[in-house]
C-alpha cells in the first residue's frame, strides 16, 4: 500500500549519490544547449574503486556478485543482463542506438497502434524520477521485464522535467524550453539508460513521454509527487492523461520496484475492474475494508446522484471480490477508476463536491469503493496468480481472521480452473507444473514440496512474503527477508529480472 498523498516511502540503506552528466542536445532550430541531467548513481569514490576489469560498479567492495544466471526463463535471449548490470552503463548494448530524433516521443508513432485498433493495454509509470535515474536503477529492469513479457503493450511515462537542468552555452539569450522540448529531453534521457528490449519498444513507437502539470494536481514542486498517490485519485488523470482512441481502457500501473515474471496476456484479465496483489491478514482484512466503507459511504451520500450501498455484504464471500488490490503493480479499468472517483470523491478527486478522507492510500480506496459498487473484482486466489507483494497462493490457507476460512480456503479444482482461465488453458498448466513437479533421470515425476506458485508479477516481495520466516517486516528484519528471497531458487528461477531490482546486502537499490 502506498503512502499519501505525494511523498515516496522511505527505506533503509545508503542513498545513491548524485552526479551531473552533460549531454549536448539540439533544441529548436538554432539553439544548442548542454543538458545537465541529474542522475541517481553511485558515489564518485565507488566509481573509482570499482573500475577494474570485471568489477560491478555500484556495489560495495565486499558485496557478492549478482546471483548466477537462473533457469526457467520463458524467453531465452541474447542479452547477458549480468554483464549489463556489472558494466554500469559501459556495456556495448548501450551503444546500439537507432533513435536520434526524440521529438516525436510525446506521442505514439507505431502505425499499428495509431492507425489500427489502439493499445491492448497501456503501462503507466507515474513517477518523477525516470528522466533523472542512473544506470542500474530498478526502473530500467522493470521496463525490460515489460518489453520481454508484454511486448505488445504501449508504455507512457507520466513524469516531471525538474531533474533536467538547462545550461545555456551560447551568447544569445535563449527562451525557456517549450513543453515539447522538455518532453524531447526527458525521452532522450530515458532512452540513453534503457535496456535493449525496451529500447526496441521505444524505437517501434510504442512509448510516449507525458510531462505532468503539477499545478493541475496540486503537487507543489513539479517533481513532488512520489509514487503518484494523489494523482491517481484525481479523475482528470484518468480522463485527460491518456490518448482517446489509442490508449486502452486497461491500464497497468507499475512502480520501479515491481517486475513481470511471465508472459502477460491482458485479454485473460480484461473482465476485472481492478486487480492487485492480495493483502495478508496482518496488513488488511475483510472486516477492516467494510469498516472503511462504513466511514466512506455516509460522506459520499449527497455528493452526486448515487446513494452508496452501505452494507458491502458480498466482499470476501465465495464468487465475489476478495481482499486484494496492492497498487504497486496493478491492472485497472480506466472507466471504473473514473466511476469510483465520481461516486465517492475525495479531496484529491479534482471535483468540486468532495469529502475530506484524510490520510488515504489510493489502492485501499479503489479496492474498497469498487467492491462496494459491486464491480467485477477477483478473489484473493485469482489475484495471487496476477501479482504478489506479501502472500503467495500457498500461504492463503495460513491466514487467520474474520472470514478467513471461506475467503482463503484452497480447493485444488478451483486453483486449476483459475490457472487455466487466467494463465491460458495449456500454457498455464505447463507453467504451474514446472513450478511444482520435478522429473528425475528416469523421467519419473514427483511433487516439489514447499514450492511457491510464482505469479505473473511481483511487487516489493522482500517487504512481505518472508513474514512467516523473519517476523513482521520491520527495518531490522529486512536483511533476513532479502536473504530468504535469494535462497528460494523457485522464486529467483521463475522471475529472472527480480534480482536486479535490489542489491545483495538486503537493501533495495531505490530505497
Amino acid at each position: 500500500m502506498k503512502k499519501a498523498p505525494g511523498g515516496m516511502r522511505g527505506g533503509g540503506g545508503r542513498r545513491n549519490a548524485i552526479l551531473p552528466i552533460l549531454l549536448a542536445v539540439p533544441i529548436g532550430l538554432s539553439m544548442t544547449f548542454n543538458i545537465s541531467t541529474t542522475l541517481s548513481v553511485v558515489s564518485s569514490n565507488d566509481v573509482g574503486r570499482h573500475r577494474s576489469a570485471g568489477a560491478a560498479v555500484g556495489r560495495d567492495a565486499d558485496a557478492p556478485s549478482p546471483p548466477s544466471k537462473v533457469s526457467g526463463d520463458d524467453h531465452p535471449d541474447d542479452h547477458d543482463y549480468d554483464e549489463i548490470y556489472a558494466s554500469f552503463g559501459t556495456h556495448e548494448s548501450y551503444s546500439d542506438r537507432r533513435i536520434f530524433d526524440f521529438s516525436s516521443l510525446g506521442n505514439y508513432t507505431s502505425p499499428d497502434i495509431v492507425n489500427g485498433a489502439g493499445c491492448r493495454v497501456t503501462v503507466s509509470i507515474v513517477d518523477p524520477r525516470p528522466p533523472a535515474s542512473g544506470y542500474n536503477h530498478p526502473v530500467w529492469f522493470m521496463l525490460e521485464s515489460v518489453a520481454t513479457y508484454a511486448p505488445y503493450a504501449c508504455v507512457v511515462f507520466h513524469t516531471a522535467s525538474c531533474g533536467i537542468d538547462i545550461v545555456e552555452t551560447t551568447n544569445v539569450r535563449a527562451e525557456p524550453p517549450t513543453s515539447r522540448q522538455w518532453t524531447t529531453l526527458a525521452a532522450r534521457s530515458i532512452y540513453d539508460r534503457s535496456l535493449p528490449s525496451f529500447r526496441r519498444m521505444m524505437e517501434g513507437g510504442l512509448v510516449r513521454v507525458n510531462i505532468l502539470d503539477g499545478d493541475k494536481y496540486g503537487t507543489g514542486a513539479c517533481d513532488d509527487f512520489g509514487n503518484g498517490n494523489g494523482i491517481l485519485l484525481n479523475a482528470r488523470f484518468w480522463s485527460e492523461e491518456f490518448v482517446d482512441g489509442v490508449d486502452g481502457d486497461m491500464i497497468l500501473t507499475a512502480q520501479p520496484d515491481s517486475v513481470l515474471c511471465h508472459d502477460f496476456d491482458v485479454d485473460l484479465w480484461r473482465r476485472y475492474a481492478y486487480v492487485g496483489a492480495p493483502w495478508a491478514g496482518w496488513i488488511w482484512n475483510c472486516d477492516a475494508m467494510r469498516e472503511r466503507w462504513y466511514e466512506y459511504a455516509p460522506k459520499c451520500n449527497g455528493l452526486g446522484d448515487y446513494r452508496p450501498d452501505v452494507s458491502m455484504s458480498l466482499i470476501c464471500t465465495r464468487g465475489h471480490g476478495g481482499l486484494q488490490g496492492n497498487g504497486g503493480f496493478s491492472l485497472r479499468n480506466r472507466r471504473w477508476m473514473v466511476e469510483a472517483i465520481r461516486r465517492c470523491p475525495s479531496e484529491f478527486s479534482g471535483l468540486k463536491n468532495h469529502q475530506i478522507f484524510g490520510d488515504i492510500n489510493e489502492d485501499v480506496y479503489f479496492s474498497t469503493v469498487l467492491n462496494a459498487l459491486n464491480a467485477t473484482m477477483p478473489s484473493a486466489l485469482e489475484a495471487s496468480l496476477f501479482s504478489v507483494e506479501s502472500i503467495f497462493l500457498e500461504q492463503l490457507s495460513e491466514q487467520t481472521g474474520p472470514h478467513a476460512k471461506d475467503h482463503f480456503k484452497l480447493d485444488e479444482d478451483e486453483i486449476t480452473d483459475a490457472i487455466k482461465r487466467l494463465w491460458g488453458k495449456e500454457k498455464g498448466m505447463l507453467l504451474y507444473n514446472r513450478m511444482h513437479v520435478r522429473h528425475d533421470s528416469k523421467n519419473k515425476s514427483e511433487h516439489v514440496e514447499n514450492a511457491f506458485t510464482i505469479p505473473l508479477a511481483l511487487h516489493q516481495p522482500w517487504n512481505g512474503i518472508a513474514y512467516s520466516t523473519c517476523g513482521f517486516p520491520t527495518r531490522n528484519n529486512r536483511e533476513c527477508a532479502h536473504s530468504y528471497i535469494l535462497s528460494q531458487p523457485n522464486i529467483m528461477g521463475e522471475c529472472k529480472f527480480l534480482k536486479y531490482i535490489y542489491n545483495h546486502r538486503g537493501k533495495s537499490i531505490n530505497k
